[in-house]
């Protein structure tokens, strides 16, 4: 979950925590205590570490771009942090534009979809 911190952020770590998820988001260190309290598996401070490089994200079932980060979904695919078939779910994300069939796979949902067992 990029953006843990955010309102939705912190909703979508504890939607995803409830229902058995091992959860990573980003967060500033001076908002990782606030965002620790939601119980994310684990904190990656965005202004010092690169997430995209971290070899516990690699084959996610999802990722939720809350914060719209810049390439977000080109890192994702080239450093392949999503498994074939996975979900890339942002709520705005400039570089995708409004054709989700312009970057398949992965598969690529426009706005925020929760589901069961993502």
């Amino acid at each position: 979950i990029f953006g843990g911190s955010t309102a939705v952020g912190t909703l979508a770590i504890q939607l995803a925590k409830s229902q058995g998820a091992w959860v990573a988001t980003t967060a500033s260190k001076r908002t990782a205590g606030y965002v620790a309290q939601f119980g994310p598996d684990k904190i990656i401070d965005y202004t010092s570490e690169k997430w995209e490089e971290d070899a516990d994200l690699k084959g996610l079932d999802a990722v939720l771009d809350i914060v719209a980060e810049a390439d977000a979904l080109t890192k994702v695919q080239e450093h392949k942090t999503i498994k074939e078939n996975g979900r890339f779910v942002t709520i705005l994300n400039h570089g995708i534009g409004f054709d989700p069939t312009a970057f398949p796979p992965p598969q690529f949902a426009r706005s925020m979809v929760l589901k069961n067992r993502v």
